[in-house]
């Protein structure tokens, strides 16, 4: 019923993200971000307009991540400012060497999973180190854990990898993927 709520009423949306805690966020089409706990009716803009974000995924509600316009890796910390009685977010850049299209905080073990350059899906180790989890180019990726990722390739075939296997799912996925037309 809230995903229900959510869409209809924000229409303006680039991209979303719902934690396992409950917690959601959303970019807007002017690229702010915004988020809220389960307990709470308002959201809270928590982008400081430093980055242009494009998409985002939630760890929980202390930790986001986005990609921006640039194409670059960022990561939101939440930071409760006592004397200021202000909640807020801290940005900043965790990678802007290599090309980030997408990242995808897993629920389970907050692995990281990316998809760069090439639109293969990366497990995300350190900005040396991502390791290789697709031979397919994937337009969409969701990580659940580390050994666990859904994904849909530029065929609309929906693809699920379990314990390093990926096992086709269902073909014919109707998809849209907006961020790609910039």
């Amino acid at each position: 019923m809230m995903l229900q709520k959510f869409v209809y009423k924000r229409s303006d949306v680039l991209d979303f993200a719902v934690g396992l805690d409950g917690t959601v966020a959303y970019i807007d089409i002017n690229n702010e971000v915004y988020v809220r706990s389960m307990n709470a009716d308002w959201w809270y803009k928590i982008a400081d307009g430093s980055y242009a974000h494009q998409t985002i995924s939630i760890c929980d509600y202390k930790t986001i991540f986005t990609t921006n316009d640039n194409f670059d890796f960022i990561k939101g910390v939440y930071d409760y400012k006592i004397d200021d009685k202000l909640d807020m977010y801290n940005w900043e850049y965790v990678d802007y060497y290599y090309t980030y299209y997408q990242v995808s905080c897993a629920f389970w073990d907050h692995s990281i999973w990316i998809r760069g350059s090439e639109e293969y899906a990366y497990l995300y180790k350190d900005n040396y180190t991502h390791i290789p989890r697709t031979e397919v180019e994937l337009k969409q990726v969701k990580a659940l854990s580390e050994q666990y990722a859904i994904g849909v390739d530029y065929s609309n075939n929906l693809w699920e990898l379990t314990m390093g296997t990926w096992t086709w799912i269902r073909n014919n996925l109707q998809i849209e993927d907006h961020r790609r037309a910039f």
